[in-house]
């Protein structure tokens, strides 16, 4: 799910309708899994946007790519990506210091725009209208601004988006 060479298109120009949540996290949840293990082996993705996320529509698959390219001032960088990055990661590469929670950031962005929809899922403080409440706090603390308010660890992320009780909600209600 992180590849060098992936299948379909880039998410941000993938002809895609808005998922529900059920369908959102079934598409989203490999990926995030996929950086967890990054982290645990030392690796942070650093510019996870729907810029860097490829949308395989027959597979229905997300895969990573630009793994650490943030760090190459030779990288070009699309001012549209970049506002999809967390804050304190949007200064120039020599001055980025790769964590966790940027990645977190990251994530939950992504998330966001499978079910909100690029518009949406890119403001500053989206509505999330169709975002299940149990998620609701979880997802507002992952793409705070202030990185020492969201979460320290995918794993977190994860469970809070996806309770066991996720059977429980009506995906049908938007």
């Amino acid at each position: 799910l992180i590849s060098l060479r992936p299948a379909g298109v880039p998410l941000m120009t993938a002809r895609i309708e808005r998922k529900t949540w059920t369908q959102a996290l079934e598409l989203w949840r490999p990926l995030a899994q996929a950086v967890q293990r990054a982290h645990q082996r030392g690796i942070v993705h650093g510019g996870l946007s729907p810029w860097t996320i490829w949308y395989d529509s027959e597979a229905e698959r997300l895969t990573a790519i630009d793994v650490g390219s943030w760090i190459c001032e030779s990288v070009p960088e699309i001012p549209e990506a970049l506002s999809w990055w967390a804050p304190e990661f949007r200064d120039v590469p020599l001055r980025r210091v790769p964590s966790p929670v940027v990645d977190i950031y990251g994530l939950a962005r992504l998330l966001l725009f499978l079910v909100l929809g690029s518009e949406e899922a890119s403001k500053e403080r989206p509505s999330l209208t169709g975002v299940p409440a149990f998620a609701i706090p979880m997802l507002s603390r992952a793409i705070d601004p202030d990185p020492s308010v969201r979460p320290g660890r995918i794993e977190e992320l994860l469970s809070a988006t996806s309770p066991s009780l996720l059977e429980a909600y009506d995906d049908r209600v938007r």
